[in-house]
């Protein structure tokens, strides 16, 4: 992804070198078309090329145009809901934009006589305001006109030449408009008889009820001692978001162009149980979709208070949640670019977007050498399957019974994981099977007892099988229960992170260092500021029954070497010289 810059020598020469499938470049929809002519849309949060509407159309589709002259793709950003209220100087951007700018050859026709029928609203009737880094409306999904008019700007963007749409701002507020009262009600009516909404959420008579307000709110998680209609509300809006979602962008969006690849950019921090999907069902997450991108593992380090600045749990949260689809978890982090495409890559995604700094000299040396190194040893990174010994389940059932409280415990345990480099997974509870859980030798069940009668009777079942089951109320005793088993082991400052795959013919073992010199770090500015301290004679012993053929140690930062290493009574045992910043040990076994 490149948030600005696009038209700068440096961007094409990093495309020609790195050569991506995919580019995310451009931003569309409503935040864009209201907020293009005011001369502050050059910088945050949209950076456009130039300001004015039609010369930023212009400026994008010959952007699009130089990328797919390279046989690549595009991939628009399309901001679904956020239009700036006030900010960049003047007082109300999109009502401006509606009364004094609006481009009837580009949009058509206004959809309605008044731009408050877009909008969220209050009781009240009032446009509803939030406020992140400058005032914002947010466009009501299920208001009619809005997603005429959001059809008409999907339109541009595909015009503009946009292989793909990446939604941004996929956000409900706690809107009470008429359209979304009576979809509420719609919901409601369907899933409770007249006996249960009476005595369930005091309605006595749902068609003359009027809700004062629908705390569906996305992101978000209802605060402890919420009302139960405050839960209901956030089922019934990941439903309709996702219904909403899908007649825009798959309904009209792949009408016109079948191909068309989609994705959301949603936000996770650091494993935040009231993430924009956390209440989506297990069948509706992500269907449809090619690609997710979330914000998380904000850095860079603190070591000193054992902070590596990563995501990798996140990661391994987001591989499960996405069914291995390509994924990227954006960091807000402009010094790291090895460590972050390496954590990227090592944890099953597509390594690093957002922040690299191409047309910093050295940004561009470490970032491009690195996308090349994975772009050549391709065939060690496509379609692999989780070489994990440990199954850490998510509990997402937890958070839907009302105990969010539960992904602390999770979170503390796999950040323990991590830290003793655990060849884990993450395992979301409503997605486990009998055969899922069987290839585990320990399960580990933050929040069991918040788990169905079923999945509680899923781990029975492979505990009877002779599976270790770990049920921790919180994480002390976790990795003493781990210690007592006879599991894979690497010896190395818990500053390194370690991930395993199987491959037809192989097994990969991915070593990402984090550490670094903090105080050099700080007297430099960018990518120079990195300064990672490498990790030496790192001794690894694996449970691996079969004996394998080699072992190569491959590297961005060195040449690759052929490893020494011993194979007895199903341990296979070898050390890394070495790792500056990324290595994978290839472990050739018998086809």
């Amino acid at each position: 992804m490149s948030w600005g810059n696009t038209t700068t020598p440096e961007f094409y020469r990093f495309l020609d070198d790195v050569k991506p499938e995919l580019v995310l470049a451009g931003f569309y929809g409503p935040m864009f078309h209201g907020y293009a002519d005011n001369p502050a849309s050059t910088g945050y949060m949209m950076r456009l090329p130039v300001s004015g509407q039609r010369e930023a159309l212009a400026a994008q589709r010959k952007v699009n145009d130089e990328i797919h002259r390279r046989d690549l793709k595009v991939m628009a950003h399309f901001q679904i809901i956020n239009v700036i209220q006030k900010g960049g100087g003047r007082e109300n951007n999109f009502a401006e934009f509606w009364e004094k700018y609006w481009p009837e050859d580009i949009l058509g026709a206004k959809p309605c006589a008044d731009w408050r029928e877009l909008m969220q609203r209050d009781a009240g009737g009032n446009p509803i305001v939030r406020k992140h880094y400058v005032d914002y409306h947010g466009f009501c999904l299920n208001s009619p006109p809005a997603m005429q008019l959001l059809r008409r700007m999907l339109d541009v963007a595909l015009d503009a030449g946009a292989d793909g749409i990446m939604s941004n701002y996929n956000y409900r507020w706690s809107c009470v408009c008429k359209h979304c009262q009576q979809d509420f009600k719609r919901y409601l009516a369907a899933r409770h008889s007249r006996a249960q909404l009476k005595a369930r959420f005091g309605i006595a008579d749902l068609a003359a009820h009027t809700f004062e307000s629908i705390a569906g709110e996305i992101p978000g998680v209802p605060k402890a001692g919420a009302p139960a209609i405050d839960w209901e509300a956030m089922h019934w809006a990941a439903r309709n978001f996702k219904q909403r979602w899908d007649e825009l962008l798959i309904g009209h969006g792949r009408k016109r162009n079948p191909n068309l690849i989609l994705g959301q950019w949603n936000h996770l921090g650091d494993v935040n149980a009231g993430e924009e999907r956390a209440f989506m069902p297990v069948e509706q997450f992500g269907r449809g979709e090619n690609f997710f991108w979330y914000s998380g593992g904000y850095g860079p380090t603190k070591l000193a208070e054992r902070k590596a600045g990563d995501a990798w749990l996140s990661c391994l949260w987001l591989r499960e949640m996405c069914g291995w689809k390509p994924f990227v978890m954006g960091k807000y982090e402009n010094i790291r670019m090895r460590n972050t495409i390496a954590e990227g890559v090592a944890t099953g995604g597509s390594g690093m977007g957002l922040q690299i700094q191409f047309t910093d000299p050295e940004g561009y040396e470490v970032s491009s050498r690195y996308l090349r190194f994975v772009r050549e040893h391709r065939s060690l990174y496509a379609r692999p399957s989780a070489w994990a010994e440990v199954g850490l389940v998510y509990p997402r059932e937890a958070v839907w019974n009302q105990h969010p409280e539960a992904v602390a415990t999770f979170r503390a345990i796999g950040r323990a994981l991590v830290d003793h480099h655990l060849l884990f997974d993450v395992i979301w509870d409503q997605k486990m099977t009998l055969g899922r859980l069987s290839r585990y030798a320990v399960i580990i069940a933050p929040g069991e007892q918040w788990l169905s009668e079923k999945q509680r009777s899923l781990l029975a079942a492979v505990q009877a099988k002779g599976i270790l089951v770990i049920r921790p109320p919180d994480a002390e005793g976790v990795l003493d229960e781990l210690g007592r088993r006879d599991l894979s082991r690497v010896e190395a400052p818990w500053t390194l992170r370690v991930a395993g795959y199987s491959l037809p013919g192989r097994r990969v073992l991915h070593f990402v260092n984090y550490n670094r010199d903090e105080q050099e770090g700080a007297r430099r500015k960018g990518a120079a500021a990195e300064c990672p301290i490498a990790v030496e004679n790192v001794n690894v012993d694996l449970r691996l029954a079969i004996k394998p053929r080699s072992i190569r140690l491959l590297s961005p930062d060195s040449a690759t070497v052929d490893l020494a290493w011993t194979h007895q009574d199903g341990r296979l045992r070898f050390r890394l010289p070495r790792v500056d910043v990324y290595s994978l040990c290839e472990i050739g076994t018998p086809v």
